[in-house]
């Protein structure tokens, strides 16, 4: 051993005085099996398998990762709300004329749609307004 230097481990058989020893391949980890039960008390079989040591193959890209963006989030949803809104809009007027086209009296479909197109109105104007008043730009 050197002076100070007590990290040396001796050499293994077959190998000659000084060479340095190869690393020690990771310990192989035996797939467990476990059996649980589920909330419906049938068992499920879960198999736990290490994959630490395996590698993508070649040529593969590294996956691609995206930060979180709230406003993109919120612009989607916001979108789909007044999408959703002025299509309801558009399925009552169309079913109105189909309703008036198939024969329903006049007055009833009359009565009918001022129950329901004010306030579906108020919720597109309203949705619409807040879309696009909160686009930045």
């Amino acid at each position: 051993m050197a002076d100070g230097d007590d990290k040396d481990e001796p050499a293994k058989p077959g190998q000659p005085a000084g060479a340095a020893n190869p690393p020690e391949p990771p310990p192989q980890v035996e797939p467990v099996t476990v059996v649980e039960a589920a909330d419906n008390g049938e068992a499920i079989e879960v198999r736990r398998v290490d994959l630490s040591n395996q590698t993508a193959p070649p040529g593969t890209p590294p996956p691609q990762t995206a930060t979180f963006n709230i406003d993109h989030e919120q612009e989607k949803v916001r979108g789909r709300i007044a999408s959703a809104l002025v299509g309801l809009l558009f399925m009552i007027v169309l079913l109105a004329f189909i309703s008036h086209w198939w024969g329903v009296n006049y007055d009833e479909l009359k009565g009918l749609l001022e129950l329901i197109i004010a306030p579906v109105v108020a919720l597109v104007g309203s949705a619409t307004g807040f879309y696009f008043g909160g686009k930045k730009g």
